[in-house]
Protein backbone atom coordinates (compact mmCIF):
# COMPACT_ATOMS: atom_id res chain seq x y z
CA UNK A 1 0.00 0.00 0.00
CA UNK A 2 2.88 2.07 0.78
CA UNK A 3 4.36 1.66 -2.54
CA UNK A 4 0.97 2.39 -4.71
CA UNK A 5 0.89 5.88 -2.40
CA UNK A 6 4.87 6.42 -3.38
CA UNK A 7 3.89 5.94 -6.83
CA UNK A 8 0.70 7.67 -7.08
CA UNK A 9 2.50 10.32 -5.41
CA UNK A 10 5.02 10.28 -8.76
CA UNK A 11 2.33 10.25 -10.81
CA UNK A 12 0.92 13.24 -9.65
CA UNK A 13 3.69 15.37 -9.33
CA UNK A 14 5.01 14.42 -12.95
CA UNK A 15 7.69 12.55 -11.88
CA UNK A 16 9.11 9.97 -14.05
CA UNK A 17 8.53 6.43 -12.66
CA UNK A 18 9.72 2.75 -14.19
CA UNK A 19 6.04 1.85 -15.27
CA UNK A 20 4.89 5.20 -16.42
CA UNK A 21 8.28 5.89 -18.27
CA UNK A 22 6.65 5.28 -22.03
CA UNK A 23 3.29 6.06 -21.40
CA UNK A 24 1.08 9.33 -22.38
CA UNK A 25 -0.07 11.71 -19.82
CA UNK A 26 -3.31 9.98 -20.25
CA UNK A 27 -2.13 6.95 -19.38
CA UNK A 28 -0.04 8.33 -16.14
CA UNK A 29 -3.30 9.50 -15.33
CA UNK A 30 -5.32 7.21 -15.74
CA UNK A 31 -2.42 4.63 -14.16
CA UNK A 32 -2.76 7.37 -10.71
CA UNK A 33 -6.36 6.82 -10.50
CA UNK A 34 -5.93 3.48 -11.03
CA UNK A 35 -3.28 3.29 -8.27
CA UNK A 36 -5.45 5.81 -5.98
CA UNK A 37 -8.46 3.57 -6.41
CA UNK A 38 -6.96 0.58 -5.07
CA UNK A 39 -5.64 2.57 -2.17
CA UNK A 40 -9.08 3.73 -1.52
CA UNK A 41 -10.14 -0.18 -1.34
CA UNK A 42 -6.78 -1.19 0.32
CA UNK A 43 -8.27 1.50 3.25
CA UNK A 44 -11.86 0.15 2.90
CA UNK A 45 -10.51 -3.51 3.27
CA UNK A 46 -8.76 -2.53 6.48
CA UNK A 47 -11.59 -0.67 7.94
CA UNK A 48 -13.78 -3.87 7.16
CA UNK A 49 -10.78 -6.28 8.32
CA UNK A 50 -11.43 -4.29 11.45
CA UNK A 51 -14.80 -4.57 11.55
CA UNK A 52 -14.57 -9.02 11.06
CA UNK A 53 -11.96 -8.59 13.48
CA UNK A 54 -14.45 -6.93 16.01
CA UNK A 55 -17.24 -9.40 15.48
CA UNK A 56 -15.13 -12.29 15.95
CA UNK A 57 -13.70 -11.08 19.31
CA UNK A 58 -17.18 -10.32 20.09
CA UNK A 59 -18.34 -13.76 18.80
CA UNK A 60 -15.73 -15.76 20.60
CA UNK A 61 -16.16 -14.26 23.80
CA UNK A 62 -20.05 -13.76 24.07
CA UNK A 63 -20.79 -17.52 21.97
CA UNK A 64 -17.56 -19.60 21.15
CA UNK A 65 -16.06 -19.59 24.80
CA UNK A 66 -19.21 -19.84 27.03
CA UNK A 67 -20.68 -22.89 24.73
CA UNK A 68 -16.74 -24.36 25.01
CA UNK A 69 -16.93 -23.93 28.85
CA UNK A 70 -20.51 -25.85 28.74
CA UNK A 71 -19.56 -28.47 26.67
CA UNK A 72 -15.98 -29.41 29.00
CA UNK A 73 -18.00 -28.92 32.10
CA UNK A 74 -20.95 -31.64 31.27
CA UNK A 75 -17.80 -34.04 29.54
CA UNK A 76 -16.05 -33.49 32.88
CA UNK A 77 -19.31 -34.10 35.00
CA UNK A 78 -20.51 -37.41 33.02
CA UNK A 79 -16.92 -38.49 33.95
CA UNK A 80 -17.27 -37.99 37.34
CA UNK A 81 -20.63 -39.34 37.29
CA UNK A 82 -19.41 -42.56 35.64
CA UNK A 83 -16.41 -42.69 38.20
CA UNK A 84 -18.53 -42.53 40.73
CA UNK A 85 -21.12 -45.29 39.77
CA UNK A 86 -17.65 -47.37 38.86
CA UNK A 87 -15.91 -46.68 42.30
CA UNK A 88 -20.06 -47.76 43.46
CA UNK A 89 -19.98 -51.05 41.19
CA UNK A 90 -16.45 -51.69 42.54
CA UNK A 91 -16.85 -51.02 46.31
CA UNK A 92 -20.30 -53.69 45.99
CA UNK A 93 -17.93 -55.97 44.53
CA UNK A 94 -15.53 -55.78 47.41
CA UNK A 95 -17.79 -56.46 49.78
CA UNK A 96 -19.50 -59.58 48.23
CA UNK A 97 -15.88 -60.68 48.18
CA UNK A 98 -14.91 -60.12 51.85
CA UNK A 99 -19.03 -61.56 52.77
CA UNK A 100 -17.90 -64.73 50.37
CA UNK A 101 -14.19 -64.69 52.04
CA UNK A 102 -16.00 -64.41 55.71
CA UNK A 103 -18.67 -67.39 54.63
CA UNK A 104 -15.69 -69.56 53.67
CA UNK A 105 -13.74 -69.05 57.03
CA UNK A 106 -17.35 -69.61 58.85
CA UNK A 107 -17.21 -72.99 57.05
CA UNK A 108 -13.76 -73.88 57.78
CA UNK A 109 -14.51 -73.31 61.52
CA UNK A 110 -17.32 -75.42 61.71
CA UNK A 111 -15.64 -78.34 60.24
CA UNK A 112 -12.44 -78.00 62.69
Amino acid sequence: MLENKSNAEKLATGKTTISGLFKSKEGKAAKAQNILEKIGQQEKDIVNYQTYRDWLVIYIVEVAIPRFRQNKSKGYLNAMTNFCLEEISNSNRMQDSWSDFMETIKKAQRNM
